[in-house]
């Protein structure tokens, strides 16, 4: 009996985290297609783990907003890691006196 609830509970998210993937792809198509034409990926999968691995970008990394599209491209193919290259990133967030790692 605790299998079968636990199946009906599992089966419940599952439904819902499609529904909402589903809407996002249809209120935010245009959107998604500016990210990806942006951003040159792969996703890669070893011992059952995906990972995003980051080849290029139109213009370096630089912004909050920039990481906040690495992160919701990590969610978009349930991936919980990332493999970024060195030339995908701005100059200046290597230099300490911007701030902008911070």
């Amino acid at each position: 009996m605790w299998e079968m609830i636990s199946e009906n509970i599992i089966s419940t998210y599952q439904n819902e985290i499609n529904w909402v993937r589903e809407t996002r792809l249809k209120l935010f198509k245009k959107q998604v297609m500016e990210e990806k034409d942006n951003l040159n990926y792969h996703v890669r999968e070893i011992d059952n783990k995906k990972y995003i691995e980051l080849i290029s970008t139109t213009e370096p990394l630089s912004t909050e907003n920039d990481a906040l599209d690495l992160i919701a491209l990590c969610w978009e193919h349930e991936a919980n890691a990332l493999m970024i290259h060195y030339a995908t990133l701005s100059e200046d967030l290597f230099k300490l006196k911007t701030l902008i790692s911070r």
